[in-house]
């Protein structure tokens, strides 16, 4: 069962992805994809790490998201935060729309693939205006297209809003 979670920053789309994990009734995986290249970032990731329950396993990885994936077989729930990350990470790594669109292709096929409960959180980032900035207008269409490939594979889809998620799919 593949959930997909999608809403703008501070929409209560983490929160609600960590809910949907807890009421699994299984052991959490949660693969981490930030990478904090800034104290404001740090202090993200920090308040995230202290209101995640001790017992769940933490995969950091920005990149290879897909190796993570294919390493774990224990019937668990595995929640990625999040698919803007991991994005962004490949973009600055060089990638281009094609290569990363190929990427997320495959990390579908891979979620496809497994019998895990599997909940992934994107942010919605094309409710506002077209940016001034190439590199935010290259992002924002690589993340859509992204997000359409996981929502459309995903059983269950749910937009988050001010705190409230709307199931759309």
């Amino acid at each position: 069962m593949i959930t997909f979670i999608i809403g703008g920053i501070r929409s209560g789309k983490s929160k609600f992805g960590c809910q949907i994990a807890e009421g699994k009734n299984k052991g959490v995986i949660y693969i981490a994809t930030c990478v904090p290249l800034d104290d404001e970032t740090m202090e993200r990731v920090k308040k995230h790490r202290t209101s995640r329950p001790k017992e769940w396993l933490v995969i950091e990885e920005s990149i290879d998201v897909e190796k993570v994936l294919l390493s774990i077989h224990e019937n668990s729930v595995i929640l990625i935060e999040c698919l803007t990350f991991w994005v962004s990470n490949l973009l600055l790594d060089g990638k281009g729309y094609e290569d990363i669109c190929q990427s997320v292709k495959r990390l579908v096929d891979v979620l496809k693939g497994m019998s895990n409960d599997i909940i992934v959180v994107s942010n919605e980032v094309g409710l506002g205006g077209i940016s001034p900035n190439k590199l935010a207008r290259v992002f924002t269409d690589i993340l859509g297209e992204a997000n359409q490939l996981v929502s459309n594979a995903a059983d269950e889809v749910y937009a988050v809003i001010a705190g409230i998620p709307v199931r759309i799919k």
